[in-house]
């Protein structure tokens, strides 16, 4: 009302409404950001210190909320990226090859190695490794209880664990926040 008064223009509509948009977006990389690195310091405090320690359950309510509020901003940063796509679909294209013989492998094969040069595709696939190897272990690890192979299993499911959370932290949610930052398409 003030800055009205003093005659002061306000900004045009669609800068505030790209600032409210990006702001929800880095709130919503922030809330998955805490709750992959919670997630992370609850392992390690569980390793450290026990499962009854107080860093386990402080480490514990902070993913919780975390988890919480990524859940709520989920289904709003996924409309804004829709309308990012959809806005910038035209200039995002990119020029596919025509291949000379139009075969299905040839054409599958060229689409791996597109999204196998991306940074944010190849950061999930490998946390989906780590993943895939934490759910191996506990599998397996049900089965052996009280021989050495528990501990070896319980390793490598810490292992598994806290490489899983370290690629969300440190590759996947940067690598999103950067395409967005930069008003590029995720694919």
């Amino acid at each position: 009302m003030a800055a009205a008064a003093a005659g002061i223009p306000s900004p045009p509509a669609s800068l505030a409404r790209t600032a409210a948009a990006t702001a929800v977006i880095f709130l919503w990389l922030a809330s998955m950001w805490l709750a992959f690195a919670a997630a992370a310091a609850t392992e390690i405090g569980r390793v450290a210190y026990g499962k009854g320690s107080l860093v386990v359950a402080m480490a514990s309510k902070v993913n919780s909320a975390a988890y919480l509020s990524f859940l709520l901003f989920t289904p709003v940063a996924t409309l804004l990226f829709i309308v990012r796509a959809v806005h910038s679909g035209n200039k995002a294209e990119k020029k596919v090859p025509v291949l000379e013989t139009e075969s299905t492998a040839e054409v599958i094969a060229e689409a791996m190695k597109e999204m196998l040069r991306s940074t944010l595709i190849c950061g999930v696939l490998i946390a989906a490794v780590f993943i895939q190897l934490t759910f191996l272990v506990d599998l397996v690890g049900s089965r052996v209880k009280g021989s050495h192979w528990e501990r070896i299993c319980s390793v490598v499911r810490i292992i598994g664990v806290l490489g899983a959370d370290a690629m969300y932290c440190f590759v996947v949610v940067p690598t999103i926040a950067q395409l967005w930052w930069k008003k590029q398409p995720l694919m």
